[in-house]
């Protein structure tokens, strides 16, 4: 896991907002997320999921992080 400080500043309080359907976990518990890097104004996440996680989850999950960063105050 390569997540920077700045990006985890970030990341944490967004994703703890979010639960995994499969463990009930928040996604930042589970560990879904396996690389975060911040550099200028641009915020990379890499969300890694199970192979049982449904498409439609995945894209729930992914939408909810992005607007849970906004949440947080990240306009990048």
């Amino acid at each position: 896991m390569t997540i920077q400080a700045e990006a985890q500043a970030i990341l944490e309080p967004a994703a703890t907002r979010i639960r995994d359907p499969l463990s009930g976990r928040s996604v930042w518990m589970a560990k879904l997320i396996t690389e975060a890097t911040l550099t200028d104004d641009t915020l990379e996440v890499t969300l890694t999921c199970h192979p049982d996680h449904a498409d439609a989850q995945i894209n729930t999950m992914r939408a909810a992080l992005e607007h849970q960063i906004q949440q947080v105050g990240w306009h990048g």
